[in-house]
């Protein structure tokens, strides 16, 4: 299940999702990883289980910055908003500007969306860790997702936040890595600087 990576990158703190601090509130950690998982076809592998600690690791083997992460599933319908309320975002590693959570009421459906980056400084090769530049998961990063306290009897408020295990659906989104945008736009351009010179010359 494991896949061994030739590279020694290592995102050095945490991105949490993460509920009040009461022991069974669900929390989503994006942590440092080691030996991974391909994130391009791996990433739904990240299920609860209903244990209180289930880990995962990854590593992102597209050529691309990861951009952003949703994590989306469904919970019991009409939390009250203290329980609601519950679940918070928290990017304490600085990989994303953004993390909202939204819980709809009426379809119980539950969603943490990490989102948002600064532009990336063309030093995504591994030197660094990237570790609060806020400019996502660089291409060779390795990470762990850890689900915390996703148990069937998980409360808030004094109210159920589930009944069973829920199915988590993980979706990331991506931008081309600043080699990469630079070469195709230095292509871009000649193909142009070509066409131009050619209409000159007619």
């Amino acid at each position: 299940m494991r896949l061994g990576i030739s590279t020694t990158l290592f995102l050095a703190a945490a991105v949490a999702v993460s509920a009040t601090p009461l022991l069974n509130d669900p929390d989503i950690l994006i942590d440092s990883g080691g030996d991974a998982i391909p994130i391009s076809t791996g990433i739904n592998q990240v299920q609860p289980n209903g244990a209180q600690t289930v880990s995962f690791d990854f590593v992102n083997d597209t050529l691309n910055i990861v951009t952003g992460f949703n994590f989306e599933t469904t919970i019991n319908t009409g939390l009250s908003r203290p329980a609601a309320a519950s679940f918070t975002c928290a990017d304490p590693g600085g990989y994303f500007l953004d993390c909202t959570t939204t819980y709809t009421s009426s379809t119980g459906n539950l969603l943490y969306v990490f989102s948002g980056v600064n532009p990336a400084d063309a030093d995504e090769n591994g030197s660094e860790t990237e570790a609060g530049e806020q400019e996502g998961i660089p291409a060779g990063g390795h990470f762990i997702i850890t689900l915390q306290g996703w148990t069937p009897d998980a409360m808030s408020a004094g109210e159920m936040l589930y009944s069973g295990t829920p199915t988590l659906v993980d979706t990331f989104t991506q931008t081309p890595e600043p080699a990469i945008a630079l070469t195709l736009g230095t292509g871009l351009l000649l193909l142009a600087a070509l066409w131009r010179r050619r209409q000159t010359v007619r």
